[in-house]
């Protein structure tokens, strides 16, 4: 996932993930990003799911915050067939 601050200043931001308890483990390694100003990163995002997961749609939250006020946040989905 490419973050990107259009802010002219340096971002840091916490990284957090809410996830149903269900098949699907979706990860984000990072706890927090640095953004610098003008400027663009990169996080990894991944989903590992147990040999046999049922079908359906799994999906969680990927958030960004700065203290307690989210900036960002974006929905992580998977579809098994």
């Amino acid at each position: 996932m490419s973050l990107s601050s259009l802010t002219g200043t340096q971002q840091s931001l916490r990284v957090s993930l809410d996830d149903p308890a269900d098949a699907a483990d979706f990860r984000a390694p990072a706890t927090t990003v640095t953004i610098p100003a003008t400027g663009t990163t990169q996080i990894s995002v991944s989903v590992v799911l147990p040999k046999g997961a049922s079908a359906g749609d799994y999906q969680a939250d990927l958030n960004l915050s700065t203290g307690a006020v989210e900036v960002a946040h974006s929905v992580l989905y998977v579809h098994i067939k």
